[in-house]
């Protein structure tokens, strides 16, 4: 349970003045001063783990193009601009039933958003959906 404690200074006056605040956790300034430096890393290390998870991403897709189990995002950008011109909003590769997708939205000159799916091994389209 942490304890706050108000401190006030009896002025000559006879008034009243605020002294400062002393909070009394249980615990001392040198496991306080642990604890925020803990923190602190946890909270300076969080963008840097997320770097490397996306770096894992983009390592991952390039092994798989190479081993050629998948196609390069080049060739199916290819087969996408050929269905639909338009501007590439978004590329996802998805597991989807032991299968890799590729997950492309599309952003078309009249403004509709569309969501194209290719099979990444053969190329194949899937399917176009509207997005809402």
């Amino acid at each position: 349970m942490m304890r706050i404690t108000l401190k006030f200074l009896a002025m000559e006056n006879g008034t009243i003045k605020p002294d400062g605040v002393i909070l009394n956790p249980g615990i001392n300034m040198k496991n306080w001063l642990k604890l925020i430096y803990i923190f602190v890393t946890l909270v300076l290390t969080m963008p840097l783990y997320a770097y490397e998870q996306e770096d894992d991403d983009h390592d991952k897709a390039k092994r798989l193009v190479e081993t050629g189990e998948i196609l390069s995002l080049q060739d199916i950008l290819i087969k996408v601009r050929e269905i639909h011109p338009g501007k590439i909003l978004e590329v996802e590769l998805e597991n989807k039933d032991q299968r890799k997708i590729y997950e492309i939205e599309l952003l078309r000159q009249d403004g509709t958003v569309l969501e194209l799916k290719f099979d990444a091994k053969s190329g194949k389209h899937l399917s176009t959906k509207k997005e809402d």
